[in-house]
Parts: C-alpha cells; sequence; structure tokens
C-alpha cells in the first residue's frame, strides 16, 4: 500500500499543504468562536425564545447536509471553488450575524449559510489534502484532523473569554474576522 497511487497526493506541494492545514486552524477557530456560544447569542442577540433552538439548530444541520452533498458532487469540476465558496458562505454568515444578529429572519438566513459554508468544507478540504498531501496521505490526512482539533479547543477557549470579557455579541465579529483572515 505504501508505494500505491493512493499513498501520497496526486499532485504533492507542501507549501500548499502547509497553507491549507493553517487555513483549517484559523477557520474552525472563527466558526468555533461563535459556534460553541450560539445558544447565548440567539437569545440575547436575536431574542429567540428557549423553544426557537432546537428548530435553529435544524436549520444549521440541515443546511451543512446540503453544502455536503452539494461539495461531493462539484469538488471533481471546480477543486478550487469548492474551498473559496464554502469559506465566503461561512464568512459572510458570521459577519452577517455580527450585524444584523438583532433581526430575526435575518439571523435565521446567516445560520443557513454559515451551516452550508461549514458543511461543504470538511470534504472540501479532505479531498484537497488528498491531492496536494506531500507525502503520505495518511499522514496528510492526521495532519488536517490535527488542524481541526487545534481549532475546535481554541476557539471555544477565546469564545468563553469574549463571552466573559466582551458580550456575548462579539463572537460573532470575532469568529467571521477570524473566518475572513482565512480566506485571504
Amino acid at each position: 500500500p505504501r508505494e500505491g497511487n493512493t499513498a501520497r497526493g496526486s499532485a504533492p506541494d507542501a507549501r500548499r499543504f502547509r497553507i491549507l492545514v493553517l487555513v483549517t486552524s484559523v477557520l474552525v477557530v472563527g466558526f468555533m468562536v461563535t459556534h460553541t456560544y450560539i445558544t447565548p447569542f440567539f437569545l440575547d442577540v436575536s431574542g429567540f425564545g428557549a423553544g426557537a433552538l432546537g428548530p435553529l439548530l435544524l436549520v444549521s444541520g440541515i443546511s451543512g447536509v446540503i453544502g455536503t452533498f452539494v461539495v461531493g458532487a462539484a469538488f471533481d469540476r471546480w477543486p478550487w471553488g469548492t474551498l473559496i465558496v464554502p469559506l465566503c458562505l461561512v464568512t459572510v454568515g458570521l459577519l452577517g450575524l455580527y450585524l444584523l444578529g438583532a433581526v430575526q429572519p435575518a439571523t435565521i438566513a446567516m445560520v443557513s449559510l454559515v451551516g452550508l459554508g461549514f458543511g461543504a468544507l470538511p470534504p472540501a478540504l479532505q479531498a484537497r489534502t488528498l491531492q496536494i498531501a506531500p507525502g503520505s496521505t495518511d499522514l496528510a490526512s492526521a495532519t488536517l484532523s490535527s488542524a481541526f482539533n487545534i481549532g475546535i479547543a481554541s476557539g471555544s477557549f477565546v469564545g468563553g473569554l469574549l463571552l466573559t470579557t466582551v458580550g456575548v455579541r462579539s463572537v460573532a465579529l470575532v469568529g467571521g474576522l477570524l473566518a475572513a483572515t482565512a480566506l485571504t
């Protein structure tokens, strides 16, 4: 297996792989800064009642499933677009939550955008990893997974600091700015 075609990326590129890992980590930090504290955001900024939380999270989840299927169908044709478009959706959605979070219909639309974009990213990132892995695809996949986990832990930590010092609305702003940083 180590000598087979699937053991290495089809177009190995160490520089692009390092960038992909960095972008992944920064994006996941941004997403998790907001997503970890989305319940207090919905309640305190958007003014939704506790009974709306389940349906709001369902909207996000359904959007994520749709994003996953769309990327699966589009990756071979537009590999670069399947990374950029979801990054843009997450960025616009998170910044939109910051700007329009007090408007309930806009909040629903922004949560849908974030769900659609973030749901599309893991399969697109993994597929791109398998293309540009500079060495073993197994090691490259593990590296990408580590970047995700670092982003999850760091984003939750940063979001908690923001929540207790600046306020809940700031999690959407910082999350959106981090997603925009990943986009650049």
